[in-house]
């Protein structure tokens, strides 16, 4: 027999999830438990196309953070921002730089395993310091910008304001990511 599920049609598990989440949990168990869904979401997502094996409840816990997780509401008005702004950084955009040539790297033959630089999931009350400080550098930079009064902040033009926090925003942060380059020793 054969079913048919209408995909635009809201799953009734996900509501009840959602609606258990933003009336029982505190504040601070809210914002810990979205940040660690959107990571798992996030790394399982780039994660899932070269593990050997398929983990079935990992699979099945994706999917279902994947649609929970926007109907979670968020404490903070700004924190979408932030996340907006996360996930516009692009990290491809790092440079690897060679630093040695024709040096060859000797490995023994031995099974070996390596552990995790930081085996604890980043939490709502861990990195958050760092973040902000980062976040409010990059929003000082952006209102430093020669453009920002004039062209920004002074324009009554919606569409040219628009376009003009986004070249400023993408000036600001190529400037970041060149300034903190991420190089590899080889």
């Amino acid at each position: 027999m054969h079913y048919t599920v209408d995909a635009q049609k809201p799953s009734p598990i996900i509501d009840i999830a959602a609606a258990r989440f933003n009336i029982e949990l505190e504040l601070e168990e809210k914002a810990d438990f979205k940040i660690k869904a959107k990571q798992f979401v996030k790394i399982y997502g780039q994660m899932a196309s070269i593990m050997p094996n398929e983990i079935a409840a990992w699979e099945k816990l994706f999917w279902f953070l994947k649609f929970l997780i926007p109907k979670l509401i968020a404490l903070d008005p700004n924190a979408d921002l932030i996340d907006e702004l996360l996930n516009s950084v692009n990290l491809s955009s790092y440079v690897l730089q060679c630093v040695k040539l024709n040096h060859s790297i000797s490995l023994d033959g031995n099974e070996t395993e390596v552990d995790p630089r930081n085996i604890n999931p980043r939490g709502a009350h861990g990195d958050n310091e760092e973040q902000r400080i980062k976040f409010v550098n990059i929003a000082d930079n952006i209102k430093a910008h020669p453009d920002f009064e004039e062209k920004y902040k002074n324009n009554q033009d919606v569409h040219n304001r628009k376009l003009t926090i986004q070249k400023i925003f993408e000036e600001v942060m190529l400037k970041n990511i060149v300034k903190n380059r991420i190089y590899i020793n080889y």
